[in-house]
């Protein structure tokens, strides 16, 4: 997709002097390496695998190399992962701004949105304020998270883009005071998406955590779980914890008992679908997700929307210059999670290290991640997954979950990380203690 000629195409040096006052180094050639100055890195997204990428350029080029981090139209920044300590109702961390957060860095950071990438001229093209701006790159990174789409014909995915509490910076007081509000008795209807989408397992924990709120304050409230899908992980281990602790609180409508959602009316709160309407006083829909439209625009997705990348490069199939990190990515049988985004980063900025410096990329024989789901605020499960690479995929060598017969106190022990695991890898990401 050729970007439009709206907007000026900045010269490298002054627009990077203009923004943060680092001098711009230069071009890579490509597809040869060799160059008398530093190539131009671009990263796209300053959430996990973004800022993981970021910070290990740094770490190994110093200001050899020009890195610019587009961080999205916000100065700051609240990971998706933190609506569960909201839901918990815990210390929530509030991470610093980006430009403190990155204060250390040598890079360029612009608060702007992508809006187009023209590969042929390997430009980005991206909304700075109220300017349009061509950026040039060497190498792309795009780590920008999800796009949320919309179920059926209903106008928008939820009445509020950000009320699913789904995406980084997501509106989950928005959410949470229409659950509260929901009247006694009431039903609130939680609309699970189809696959793909990122982090599997946090709907159905995000319904036991709900089931726990009213349980006190609106104990007669009746959760309606209406799915994309005929099945979930840990699917078993929810359902116990449904049972176990929510008694007659929770059912849940899989995909084969009503056909397909075709429009949501929030305002009303009637669920269509292909076999019959559902009622309820509150809907939480979260969105179907792909990835966003100006990657897919550009020609760098798949037909189920997202982007095909070789591992464990986590370079595009389609475009050698640009790597794919994150939600956004199609990487095989890995998971779309914060602890994944973070993998990803560290394998593609490894992979450009080792290509800025002309030298082979030393494929890693696997890889893991692990993530923690709460059932109760003292009980939580885990799913932890080694992948390797299978062609240009990663195949799962083992997913290992909790046990059914997991004592309590190894569930204990499972919540009590599952709380310090947002300070952890907030940590790791960014590299501040919160």
């Amino acid at each position: 997709m050729k970007a439009s000629s709206g907007g000026a195409r900045v010269n490298r040096r002054r627009f990077t002097t203009a923004v943060t006052g680092i001098a711009a180094l230069g071009a890579m050639g490509v597809p040869a390496l060799s160059f008398a100055k530093g190539p131009r890195v671009v990263i796209i997204g300053a959430g996990a695998g973004g800022a993981t990428v970021a910070r290990h350029l740094t770490a190994q080029f110093g200001d050899r190399i020009e890195l610019m981090v587009v961080s999205g139209p916000s100065k700051n920044y609240r990971p998706a992962f933190l609506g569960k300590p909201l839901l918990l109702g815990d210390p929530v961390p509030v991470l610093p701004a980006f430009d403190v957060l990155f204060k250390d860095l040598k890079l360029s950071l612009i608060a702007g949105t992508a809006q187009a990438i023209d590969r042929s001229g390997k430009t980005l093209k991206i909304q700075h304020g109220a300017e349009t701006i061509d950026l040039a790159y060497d190498i792309l990174v795009a780590a920008p998270g999800v796009s949320l789409q919309n179920y059926g014909a209903a106008q928008s995915a939820i009445a509020d883009p950000q009320g699913a509490c789904w995406t980084a910076n997501g509106n989950c007081n928005a959410m949470i005071a229409g659950v509260d509000a929901l009247p006694e008795g009431g039903t609130l209807t939680v609309v699970a998406p189809p696959q793909p989408y990122r982090c599997p397992p946090a709907i159905y924990e995000r319904v036991c955590l709900l089931a726990h709120r009213l349980k006190t304050t609106n104990p007669d409230a009746t959760i309606l779980i209406l799915d994309e899908k005929d099945r979930y992980p840990m699917q078993a281990l929810f359902e116990t914890a449904y049972s176990d602790y929510y008694e007659d609180m929770i059912e849940w409508v899989p995909l084969e008992f009503h056909g397909g959602v075709t429009s949501i009316d929030f305002e009303k709160g009637v669920i269509e679908t292909d076999f019959e309407s559902f009622e309820s006083d509150f809907i939480h829909a979260v969105p179907p997700q792909v990835a966003p439209e100006f990657l897919t625009a550009a020609g760098l997705g798949d037909e189920e929307g997202y982007c095909p990348i070789l591992a464990p490069s986590m370079r595009s199939q389609l475009d050698q210059d640009i790597y794919v990190i994150g939600d956004a990515a199609a990487a095989g049988e890995m998971s779309k999670s914060a602890a994944s985004a973070v993998v990803q980063g560290n394998l593609a900025a490894g992979a450009i290290g080792k290509r800025i410096s002309g030298e082979m990329f030393d494929t890693p024989s696997e890889v893991t991640d692990q993530c923690w789901s709460f059932v109760a605020p003292d009980d939580a499960i885990t799913l932890a997954g080694r992948y390797h690479l299978e062609g240009d995929h990663f195949a799962a060598i083992e997913h290992s979950t909790s046990n059914l017969e997991d004592s309590a106190e190894v569930r204990l022990k499972n919540a009590q990380q599952a709380r310090a695991w947002p300070f952890q890898i907030l940590k790791k990401i960014y590299g501040v203690d919160l």
